[in-house]
């Protein structure tokens, strides 16, 4: 069995999210990227169940 995990960067909930002077793009400046919080529980469980396997998949 093989097994794909997609992950995603999200910006982090405490960061303040600004957009440029017309409002029409954002401004990434000083915004903290984080791995989605669903990404990394997938993450998570996917090695669980490799280590669970013994590291044969």
């Amino acid at each position: 069995m093989k097994v794909l995990v997609c992950i995603g960067n999200v910006p982090d909930t405490t960061t303040k999210i600004r957009f440029d002077a017309e409002m029409k793009n954002l401004d990434t400046n000083g915004v903290q990227w984080v791995i989605n919080p669903w990404d990394e529980l997938a993450l998570t469980r996917a090695l669980e169940i490799k280590e669970k396997s013994g590291g044969k998949i």
